[in-house]
C-alpha cells in the first residue's frame, strides 16, 4: 500500500480527473485546506480519506495529510491535474527496489501546460536548490515519492507554505539520502494556480523560496536555528 497525499484548496475541476482511476494499492488522502467549492464532498464521493486543515498554506495541508499517512512509501501530488496518479508508479519503483529514498517527478512539459514565464520560474527554483545541496536537482516537480522515514521525525522542519517541497529536498540531502529524478508528463492544470497564477502568489512563492534557501545556508554554516518551544511532532 502507498499513501498519496493531495493538498487541496478549491480543486473541484481537477479532482474528478485525478480520482476517476486510482491504481491498485493506492490509498488517497485529500488534505482539504478550507475549500469552499465542494472539493471536500467530491473527494469523499470518490472514496478518498479527507483530512481537514483550516490553517491556510499548502505546507499546512501537506503536513496534515502526512500525519494521516501510515505507509512506508508516501507520495505527495499537487491536486491540480498536472500529474496523474498512474504517473506516480515509475517514482515508486526505485524506492520499493531499495535504490532511492526520494524520487522527484521532474516536469516534462506537455503542449500548453505552462507559460514560458512559469517554466523559467520552475527551472530557476531547481537551479537555486541545486547550488546549495550535495545532490543534482534540476526541478522540484509537482509530485514526489519518498520513504516515510525521511519525514517521520521532521514535520516541524517542513515549511507551512510553498517552501515545503524545498524543505523536503533539504532534509533528505542533509541526511545524505539517495535523491533521484524521473521525467514525468506535466499536463495543463485545471483552474487557476493559487501559487503562480497570480502576481501575489508568485511574489509569495519567491519570498518563501529565498527564505528556505537562507535557512539551509545557516544550517550548513553551523548557525543554530531559533530554539523550539516544544518537541518535534512525529508521524
Amino acid at each position: 500500500m502507498v499513501d498519496v497525499v493531495l493538498p487541496c484548496y478549491n480543486e473541484e475541476l481537477a479532482l474528478p480527473i485525478i480520482l476517476e482511476s486510482v491504481p491498485s494499492g493506492f490509498n488517497i488522502i485529500v488534505a482539504d485546506n478550507g475549500s469552499t467549492d465542494g472539493s471536500k464532498l467530491l473527494a469523499q464521493a470518490y472514496g478518498a480519506v479527507v483530512v481537514d486543515e483550516g490553517r491556510r498554506g499548502i505546507g499546512y495541508a501537506t503536513n496534515a495529510g502526512l500525519r494521516e499517512a501510515t505507509s512506508e512509501i508516501i507520495c505527495v501530488l499537487d491536486c491540480d491535474g498536472t500529474v496523474r496518479l498512474e504517473d506516480l508508479l515509475p517514482l515508486i519503483t526505485p524506492i520499493a527496489a531499495g535504490h532511492a529514498d526520494l524520487v522527484i517527478a521532474t516536469r516534462s512539459f506537455e503542449a500548453g501546460s505552462v507559460s514560458p514565464a512559469r517554466r523559467a520560474l520552475f527551472r530557476l527554483a531547481g537551479m537555486l536548490v541545486n547550488r546549495l545541496i550535495d545532490h543534482r536537482v534540476t526541478d522540484l516537480g509537482s509530485a514526489r515519492a519518498f520513504r516515510r522515514e525521511i519525514v517521520k521525525h521532521s514535520l516541524d522542519r517542513l515549511g507551512n507554505g510553498t517552501s515545503w517541497s524545498i524543505d523536503l529536498v533539504r532534509i533528505a540531502s542533509m541526511q545524505s539520502l539517495r535523491i533521484v529524478e524521473i521525467p514525468t508528463p506535466f499536463y495543463p492544470r485545471y483552474g487557476i494556480s493559487k501559487v503562480t497564477g497570480t502576481l501575489s502568489g508568485a511574489v509569495l512563492t519567491s519570498i518563501e523560496t529565498l527564505s528556505s534557501l537562507i535557512k539551509h545556508l545557516k544550517e550548513q554554516s553551523g548557525i543554530s536555528p531559533i530554539p523550539r518551544l516544544r518537541e518535534p511532532r512525529e508521524l
